[in-house]
């Protein structure tokens, strides 16, 4: 049987501030993944 590579999704859930998304961002890129998904981000209201 041929095994089928894993499929990963990062999400962040309200980060608070920009540049944790940015952090994330390159540390998915070094490691090779591609799906980053942001919930909510914070907004000044």
């Amino acid at each position: 049987m041929k095994s089928m590579p894993l499929a990963w999704r990062i999400v962040l859930v309200r980060p608070r501030n920009p540049l944790n998304i940015g952090a994330a961002a390159r540390a998915m890129a070094n490691f090779g993944f591609r799906d980053l998904v942001v919930v909510e981000p914070y907004g000044p209201t």
